[in-house]
């Protein structure tokens, strides 16, 4: 997870400071310890309630030097500490890490010895009872990720949460952003803390990308499956929420089956990258209809999570934008990934030199990763990698992949305005339209093909008393390779 502050990564080098630390900073050791021996004996893990209580809990600070020396210990502290993160929205040792936590905590410093995991029973008394499906279903569902996700999230602490709270507040939930910003990884990441927090107990993944960029090399890899449809979409779900009946079914009751099953519980469908698909608002409609709750069990629903480059903005969706990683966050990413890729002959970039990559970027994650293996592993001059950044050129299979399909799909108008816009200085709504009807163009033409340009990304805008608008680096470089006739 991305924040480390809510999101730990433990490890088994954690103490029992480390741990507590981790789930309340403010909680002092003793009042752990009364907590921990208050839920030994509720707990009772099978044993008998003498026996647990002759090993309660009750020396914070001896235990923190030599280790917790019984197991059933160890279960009652993980048991407390689980409770105090949940209580502080903080992701340890509870929801679906709770299986793989505990068992780092079992085996770290914080114990005597290296315990055995939970077993089946425990889990359950640990999590009160809840549903672990997700944590069973993680490894399955991950193989559909394409690209894989990363192991960790940087900077994205706040966008996971506006995420997870666009499921809370809409059926449908559409995260768009520039091609390479994330949006795949960031998706990944708020499924899981969606479950985390209850909001859904399951979710499905479906992905429809034809070719995806390798992070490391840039190069351009397709994708086997055959191209998606709504259907497929419906029945993938079935299929993965273990609806053997609906999977089975006609195509033409499909659709009404998988609304029966999502009116009655609490699911995710994830649909990433939905803008290869043709038709997609009408996707997005139907989707729609499937998630309405049924009025006796308002406000329970089923949600949908979908990513997309093109801005969606339709009654029944909850739009959630995200930029490129911040300065910070890409220093840390560079540094996080810079050892496994240095070869012998190339030094670690200097901070002058992540901050070069992060104003050719903007922090796109994608691109910085593609950057510094070409410059780690390649062992290229920094500097031409990043002239090649901010004119497209050496990157041509990357940026057309990640670019060419929206550009393509621009009216003839658009194109104009684009191959206008990319050599001004500033870019203004004023000297764009009087550039457009001073070529011959008309009004109602020119907004359409600016609605285009924006809705599609290539253009964003903002305001300084003036409208104006920019390109992303990315996409800007891009373009000029494309009218130099290099991409």
């Amino acid at each position: 997870m991305s924040n480390v502050n809510r999101c730990p990564q433990p490890n088994e080098s954690w103490g029992m400071d480390d741990w507590l630390k981790a789930s309340d900073p403010d909680m002092p050791g003793p009042r752990l310890m009364e907590m921990a021996s208050e839920l030994s004996a509720r707990l009772a893990f099978g044993s008998d309630d003498d026996a647990v209580r002759d090993r309660a809990p009750k020396r914070y600070h001896d235990w923190k030097v030599t280790g917790i020396p019984y197991r059933l210990t160890a279960l009652a502290i993980i048991a407390a500490l689980g409770r105090l993160a949940s209580k502080n929205e903080i992701d340890l040792l509870n929801g679906g890490l709770l299986r793989e936590h505990a068992r780092i905590f079992l085996i770290s410093k914080a114990c005597k010895q290296k315990f055995a995991p939970l077993d089946e029973p425990e889990l359950v008394k640990l999590s009160s009872g809840k549903r672990f499906e997700i944590e069973n279903n993680l490894t399955e569902q991950a193989r559909h990720v394409r690209p894989p996700a990363p192991p960790k999230l940087f900077g994205r602490a706040i966008d996971l949460d506006r995420v997870v709270d666009g499921m809370r507040s809409a059926p449908i939930c559409v995260i768009d952003s520039v091609a390479g910003n994330g949006k795949t990884a960031l998706a990944w990441f708020a499924a899981q803390l969606a479950v985390q927090r209850g909001l859904v107990y399951q979710f499905s993944w479906t992905t429809d990308k034809r070719v995806m960029i390798n992070p490391k090399t840039g190069a351009v890899e397709s994708a086997a499956d055959d191209p998606l449809d709504f259907n497929r979409i419906l029945a993938s779900m079935a299929a993965r929420f273990n609806w053997l009946d609906v999977a089975t079914a006609p195509d033409h009751e499909l659709e009404e089956r998988c609304a029966e099953r999502l009116q009655k519980g609490l699911y995710l469908l994830i649909i990433d990258n939905l803008e290869t698909m043709s038709q997609y608002k009408e996707v997005i409609e139907r989707l729609s209809k499937l998630l309405q709750p049924r009025k006796d069990m308002a406000p329970q629903m089923s949600r949908a999570l979908i990513t997309s480059r093109e801005q969606v903005d339709l009654p029944s969706c909850r739009r959630v934008d995200i930029q490129g990683l911040d300065r910070a966050a890409s220093h840390e990413l560079i540094r996080s990934i810079e050892p496994g890729l240095l070869g012998q002959r190339v030094d670690p970039l200097t901070d002058k030199q992540i901050d070069r990559l992060f104003e050719a970027t903007y922090g796109n994650p994608l691109f910085l990763r593609i950057a510094l293996s070409r410059y780690s592993i390649y062992s290229r001059q920094f500097i031409d990698i990043v002239e090649h950044l901010q004119s497209g050129s050496n990157f041509n299979a990357a940026f057309d992949n990640l670019f060419g399909a929206l550009y393509a799909a621009l009216s003839t108008d658009a194109h104009w305005l684009t191959a206008t816009a990319v050599n001004y200085p500033v870019i203004t709504f004023k000297n764009l339209s009087q550039a457009f009807i001073g070529a011959g163009g008309d009004r109602e033409s020119f907004d359409l093909a600016l609605g285009q340009l924006i809705d599609l990304r290539i253009l964003d805008g903002y305001s300084t008393g003036e409208t104006e608008y920019m390109f992303h680096p990315l996409i800007k470089a891009y373009i000029l390779a494309r009218m130099r006739g290099d991409s």
